[in-house]
């Protein structure tokens, strides 16, 4: 330990005797670092980072297609999304979601924010639970049932002060009057948003799964049995829309459509990703062969003092070691400055 703190205490005085190597070596490593760890991040958070869901990777977002006319992306209708949850055999659930506005007033000032309509069985798909209150029950499904509507975590806490007495309460939302049940885990919004699409701030009741409901302007999200994939589930499903479009011409030439939660939170925005990834890759490895041309011609210019260090009884390991240990405080120096703004992107 006296040894290497030695060394260290060698290799500041020499940093400080060496102003422009010193800075220019850090700098160098800092924005290959620095890139790297910016674009990682992203790619982390997008590709990589596990979603916290019950077996996230049967989690798939089911719309529909027609090649023919290359549209895709698609809404569904509720007697699509029951047929094929039904008869297909691929799924466990089958819920149904749709995007709208919900202008809130009666409590502070009126603003409108992003809410989704959904089907009373989309967070048990899911899995997850509300942090307050309760989730909707089967009932609250019907047009004419109870009104019904559940907060997002960062709403409740803006709008409401995070005060619990608000669960149970009415409140006028478009128009008419909602209950409130409880309360949505903190960025539970962000788990399945689609990218582009504004975060919900509320859920409400009203979608009634049933063969009986026309209106083609939901997206399913499905969980599949164990063992399926999404391959075999969209053959199966594909399979059922052939047959339905025989009894709804209206249907005629569509298809279904999946894809894993993975793959939806990604969006187009995967093979820029990769790529990026590659480049900075490359600056980094670009960074640190400049950074071993640094260290050789300063090497070159220090040969008379190791020499002399040589000559007076010094082996050849301890003199790796003092070089080593200025290289591994260049390198922690330029790590911790990754840390600082803009210094990825200079």
């Amino acid at each position: 330990m006296n040894a290497i703190l030695q060394d260290v205490r060698y290799a500041l005085r020499r940093f400080r005797k060496d102003p422009p190597f010193t800075l220019l070596a850090v700098l160098i490593l800092a924005l290959g670092i620095g890139a790297n760890t910016a674009i990682f991040s992203a790619v982390y958070a997008v590709l990589l980072r596990p979603l916290p869901f019950k077996d996230a990777g049967r989690l798939v977002f089911v719309r529909k297609q027609n090649p023919p006319r290359g549209w895709r992306r698609n809404p569904v209708s509720p007697p699509e999304i029951l047929a094929w949850r039904d008869q297909s055999g691929a799924f466990e659930d089958m819920a149904a979601i749709t995007d709208r506005s919900c202008v809130l007033t009666g409590t502070q000032e009126t603003e409108a924010d992003p809410c989704q309509v959904i089907s009373s069985n989309l967070f048990s798909v899911l899995g997850v639970s509300p942090f307050r209150g309760r989730a909707f029950i089967k009932d609250e499904d019907k047009s004419g049932g109870s009104r019904v509507a559940l907060l997002s975590y960062g709403f409740w806490r803006r709008r409401f002060g995070g005060d619990e007495g608000v669960i149970g309460h009415a409140v006028d939302i478009n128009g008419s009057s909602y209950t409130i049940a409880g309360v949505m885990p903190a960025n539970f919004s962000r788990l399945y948003a689609t990218p582009g699409d504004p975060l919900p701030e509320m859920w409400l009741s009203g979608i009634a799964l049933s063969s009986t409901n026309l209106w083609k302007d939901y997206f399913g999200i499905g969980r599949l049995k164990p063992g399926v994939s999404v391959q075999l589930a969209e053959e199966r499903m594909n399979q059922i829309s052939a047959r339905l479009e025989q009894d709804d011409p209206g249907l005629k030439g569509w298809r279904a459509e999946l894809a894993t939660f993975r793959d939806v939170l990604a969006g187009d925005a995967r093979p820029a990703l990769y790529i990026l990834m590659g480049a900075v890759i490359f600056v980094l490895l670009i960074a640190c062969a400049n950074l071993a041309n640094l260290l050789l011609a300063r090497g070159a210019v220090r040969s008379n003092e190791l020499a002399v260090r040589k000559a007076v009884g010094a082996d050849s390991a301890r003199i790796v070691q003092q070089l080593l240990t200025e290289s591994l405080l260049i390198s922690v120096v330029g790590g911790g400055l990754r840390n600082f703004p803009g210094v990825a992107w200079m």
